[in-house]
């Protein structure tokens, strides 16, 4: 059976204030479970593109809060703030570098795939990357990327690689957040869903 898990909250029908997205989920399911995944994937980008265009219900936060996976994210950078120092890499721009790394900072350096990016100190596609020297970094700060790199063991060497002996690799990966790529929009790949014992192997 395919449902909502919570019923069709029939006490606020006709409020403004039911949100459907657990009838869709369960929708989404069904329909992956009698093979209709195509379908299921137009559907569900749909949806991602109605709460990205701002149409939701009250308890989609939107501007009056965070998703879910940046709390947590956040909270983990937080109680390993310490292991941000030396050199560190960041991915996109030097926000988390600085907020808590701080004075410990000694240099900051931003990583980007394409050139473009006024931030970037360093250009570079990590699944190819001999030019970026090796042991360079005493911290790397890679968060919520990893799920869009294809060949990700490849770009996992080359972070290892580039880390200094007794270095620290500050990683998260997408596994309870929306899939961030919009379908016939964007022209990068979302790739993987990684779980804690994936994560840990």
């Amino acid at each position: 059976m395919f449902e909502a898990i919570h019923g069709s909250a029939p006490d606020i029908a006709g409020r403004n204030m039911a949100n459907p997205s657990g009838l869709l989920h369960g929708a989404l399911m069904m329909l992956e479970h009698i093979g209709q995944g195509d379908v299921a994937g137009v559907l569900h980008n749909a949806w991602l593109r109605t709460i990205e265009d701002g149409i939701g219900t009250a308890d989609i936060a939107h501007d009056r809060g965070k998703a879910v996976d940046r709390h947590y994210f956040e909270s983990f950078l937080e109680q390993n703030r310490d292991a941000i120092q030396g050199r560190v890499l960041e991915l996109g721009d030097a926000t988390y570098t600085q907020r808590y790394g701080g004075e410990r900072v000694r240099q900051s350096d931003v990583l980007h795939v394409t050139a473009g990016n006024p931030a970037a100190t360093i250009v570079a596609d990590l699944t190819d990357a001999p030019h970026i020297p090796s042991d360079a970094f005493d911290c790397i700060v890679f968060t919520q990327s990893l799920q869009m790199i294809f060949d990700y063991e490849a770009a996992l060497r080359t972070l290892h690689r580039i880390l200094r002996p007794g270095g620290v690799l500050l990683i998260t990966s997408s596994g309870i957040s929306k899939i961030a790529r919009r379908l016939g929009r964007d022209d990068w790949g979302e790739y993987w869903r990684f779980t804690t014992q994936g994560m840990q192997g």
